[in-house]
């Protein structure tokens, strides 16, 4: 089953499954989410945030078993910001001695605390991969959150970084990056 397959089964089974967002889909996101999931290694971390329990079903939990919990698939538990999620993935990176993939958005990128974690994640050496699905938000009335790009900030903090617009490119780079067993940003340009 595809992950936007995966979903509409929750939201259908269960009409509570992200009421805070009112049942939206994840729309273009879906199959960048579901190729950097599935080029992990189901004994990786993957910290998601609320979408945790759709992503334990694409590595094999049964919807029906979700109410256990999903630390046996290996997503972490929603906590707090996007930013603070990157936080936890450092300290998951560094107590299971595994790579994590840290899925985040366009909103972590205002959080101070990402670039707290970016950091961290270098001086810490834990195997981090970051990846900011970016959607283009010029046509937004939106504020830039920085005045320089997070490529160059990470770059600056000793991460490994990589540009990636297709699904196939985000599933090399983060195979790349879990071989590589460093601190890595990745950026996906969703137009």
């Amino acid at each position: 089953m595809t992950l936007v397959e995966i979903e509409n089964d929750l939201f259908a089974s269960n009409p509570g499954y992200l009421a805070n967002l009112s049942g939206v889909g994840l729309g273009k996101l879906a199959p960048f989410m579901e190729s950097a999931v599935l080029a992990m290694q189901k004994r990786d971390w993957i910290s998601v945030g609320i979408r945790g329990q759709s992503v334990a079903c694409l590595r094999g939990a049964s919807p029906s078993n979700l109410g256990n919990g999903s630390s046996n698939y290996k997503v972490a538990p929603s906590i707090g910001s996007p930013a603070d999620r990157a936080l936890q993935s450092v300290g998951l990176a560094k107590s299971s001695g595994r790579p994590v993939l840290c899925l985040l958005g366009n909103a972590a990128l205002g959080d101070g605390k990402l670039f707290e974690a970016l950091n961290l994640a270098v001086l810490q050496n834990a195997a981090v991969i970051f990846v900011i699905l970016e959607r283009d938000t010029r046509s937004m009335p939106l504020a830039k959150s920085s005045a320089v790009s997070i490529d160059a900030i990470a770059m600056s903090l000793g991460l490994s970084t990589r540009s990636v617009d297709s699904t196939a490119g985000l599933a090399d780079a983060v195979i790349a990056a879990r071989e590589s067993n460093t601190a890595t940003l990745i950026r996906v340009s969703i137009c």
